[in-house]
């Protein structure tokens, strides 16, 4: 490899080799050297200069050659002078010769690379740059000056090759990853469709059986063995569907965390409730030390998800009259939760790979072998989504204890569901004795199911299809609470019907809970949804949420209602009713009173009629117009004397009116309050 060489000395040195004291005339080996000490000394920087130097006439023929350069070509100077360069030149790159020559004569220079081939036949590339030199009295002449790359060119072309070849394989790379992505979309859509074909008829299936498992008396024993049989297929195949979509999920990314702070000890104590069918059914003994002080950050359905998968597995693998225990404490930053038992135990050589996706563990006590393998694969996707771990330890029929970690400390809190639409006045919705709940589904059977289990809780109900027809029907009926299913299938759009229920004004204010079995809560409580139900539905856990949304009145006959807007005043007339035995209900107002009878039917109302502007005779006044309340008696008590309007008002219904003025006003309250109804019923 040459050494590096300033193009603009070297040109200077050689200019005066071959200008000052120039060759005499092109000869057969090389031009005369006496030309004195001065032209001796440029002579040998041309002899041993590592640079490649060489000189030729205007028509490509060499009139020098600096020894090095010879030698890299393989042969004696004198071998190459009188010579042609384009006989030295790569055959692939002769043909651009004549146009390198006229560059020269035309702009008196030229540099670039060149491709020369040796006398052994190996190619050399040269980095170039040749001037002409135009001597008065002499022919013109080109000085070459140039560098062997042959190598640094060799280098970057297996470079180049690397790139391209990287290239292709990022772009194969590019292309297999849109064909997983396809793949993976397509099994997204495939295990969504699936599991809205599966879970339809699975609604029907596990609803009805538990119907008529209720009914024990109108089947005879073998009847109520089958059904049992069909029971627990159903929900056997429930928990695949189950268990494969959130595999499915996690797996895609797709499962997001709602996470808050959350009580260790009350999600340990729901999942023990939970497993304690499966105990008893196995005689097993259950046992729980979990603190009531450790929070930890987490989303509280997936975290139950966890414990009441552990602590199922360790019943199904652990003998009769053997025990589970569920452990918790806190370690630095972190909960660490374990579930030990005293079951068949696992082998050391699976203890990793029964975290894997459908690995069975083994043989339960019972000889069979349950479970789909996906369980423990979900637990540990979880629990390492949430930033946790877990392992085991284990030994064969000395037990197993599962041990994981969760993050104690809070890192975010889950994303409220929205308001109602903002603008949009609610219409106010009838009174009943009973609310109404409009229950809308495209399938009949789901309908008649739903329906079933709330009227035998005590709602009124309506039924109708999907879709437009729901929006429809609420806007006519102004129900107290709206199910909807949002699957398209025959019903229309359920998301675009939970649209419109949001931006109507007879519905804005409906609480609206979406049944269905598109497992999307994200885009449901977007969309203003009050709750989110995946079917099929647990019955306890539908009305656990209806009752929440919209409470069936409460007999209360030992309730008074209280309307004071000062909270003196509501001290001394709850004091007044302790004091007559009755239980107290307190409000400031006239719209906080109204909307506390629609959830409790008091047995009487006391109303200080200094409420301001007017707010108690409109109370009252509304009370005498609702046919569901205008028989509820009304104590009134008065400041002062009462115009003769506002006694005609009071008058219209069972009122009775209490001077503040008299000083005994307390016993007369507690007197009259007997006197309406009756003896209380202390508790």
């Amino acid at each position: 490899m040459a050494r590096p060489v300033s193009w603009t000395r070297f040109r200077r040195v050689l200019t005066q080799i071959f200008s000052r004291r120039p060759p005499a005339a092109p000869a057969p080996r090389r031009a005369d050297d006496s030309h004195g000490d001065g032209h001796e000394r440029y002579r040998e920087l041309f002899e041993n200069s590592q640079g490649l130097i060489c000189i030729h006439d205007l028509e490509g023929r060499l009139l020098d050659v600096n020894p090095a350069a010879a030698r890299l070509l393989g042969h004696d100077c004198g071998e190459l002078v009188g010579r042609r360069l384009d006989e030295l030149l790569s055959p692939a790159v002769r043909a651009g010769f004549p146009a390198y020559l006229s560059r020269i004569r035309d702009q008196g220079e030229d540099s670039g690379l060149m491709r020369i081939t040796s006398r052994h036949g190996a190619e050399l590339v040269w980095m170039y740059r040749n001037v002409r030199l135009d001597r008065p009295g002499r022919p013109s002449s080109v000085l070459g000056y140039a560098i062997d790359v042959t190598e640094r060119h060799r280098l970057e072309a297996e470079k180049q090759h690397y790139l391209d070849r990287i290239e292709r394989q990022n772009l194969d790379l590019e292309l297999r990853n849109r064909e997983i992505e396809k793949a993976n979309r397509l099994k997204s859509a495939f295990l969504a469709a699936m599991s809205h074909e599966l879970r339809t008829p699975l609604t029907s299936i596990i609803g009805f059986s538990d119907l008529l498992a209720e009914a024990p008396e109108r089947l005879d024993d073998q009847q109520q063995v089958y059904l049992g049989f069909i029971r627990q297929g159903a929900r056997h195949l429930l928990q695949l569907i189950n268990d494969v979509l959130d595999l499915s999920k996690i797996e895609a990314g797709k499962l997001e965390l709602s996470r808050g702070q959350v009580d260790l000890c009350d999600v340990a104590a729901e999942a023990l409730t939970l497993v304690e069918p499966l105990v008893a059914q196995h005689k097993i003994h259950l046992e729980s030390d979990v603190p009531a002080a450790i929070e930890v950050c987490a989303d509280r359905v997936r975290l139950k998800q966890i414990l009441l998968n552990l602590l199922a597995n360790a019943v199904k693998f652990t003998p009769p009259g053997g025990r589970v225990r569920l452990t918790a404490s806190a370690v630095e930053g972190f909960a660490c939760v374990a579930v030990s038992d005293t079951g068949v135990g696992i082998p050391a050589a699976e203890q990793e790979s029964i975290f894997s996706e459908f690995h069975q563990a083994g043989i339960t006590p019972r000889g069979l072998r349950e479970g789909t393998g996906l369980g423990l694969a979900i637990v540990r996707r979880l629990v390492e989504q949430h930033g946790g771990r877990i392992w085991v330890e284990s030994e064969p029929d000395r037990g197993s204890c599962f041990t994981f970690l969760v993050p104690s400390s809070h890192r975010e809190r889950s994303t409220p569901a929205p308001p109602a639409a903002a603008g949009i006045a609610a219409a106010p919705r009838p009174r009943r004795v009973r609310p109404l709940v409009l229950v809308g589904d495209a399938d009949a059977a789901a309908r008649e199911l739903l329906s079933s289990y709330l009227r035998m809780e005590g709602y009124d109900v309506a039924a109708v299809g999907g879709g437009a027809e729901v929006v429809a029907t609420a806007r006519l009926l102004q129900p107290d609470l709206i199910t909807l299913e949002v699957a398209p299938s025959g019903g229309g759009d359920g998301w675009q019907a939970l649209r419109d229920l949001r931006a109507a004004p007879e519905t804005t204010g409906t609480a609206v809970v979406v049944v269905t079995v598109v497992d999307e809560k994200r885009q449901g409580f977007a969309l203003g949804a009050a709750d989110y139900l995946v079917k099929p539905v647990d019955r306890e856990k539908l009305l656990q949420v209806v009752r929440r949304l919209a409470p069936l009145p409460a007999p209360a006959a030992d309730a008074v209602l209280i309307i004071d807007h000062t909270a003196e005043g509501q001290r001394e007339l709850v004091d007044a009713v302790l004091t007559a035995g009755y239980r107290p209900l307190a409000a400031s107002d006239g719209k906080e009173a109204l909307r506390l009878l629609g959830q409790v039917r008091p047995g009487a109302l006391v109303v200080s009629l200094l409420l301001p502007d007017q707010d108690a005779f409109q109370t009252i006044l509304r009370l005498r117009v609702d046919p569901l309340l205008s028989d509820l008696p009304v104590l009134a008590l008065a400041p002062e004397e009462l115009s003769p309007h506002h006694r005609e008002l009071l008058a219209s219904g069972p009122t009775h009116l209490i001077s503040r003025m008299d000083r005994p006003w307390r016993e007369t309250l507690v007197r009259e309050l007997g006197l309406l109804l009756g003896s209380p019923g202390r508790s």
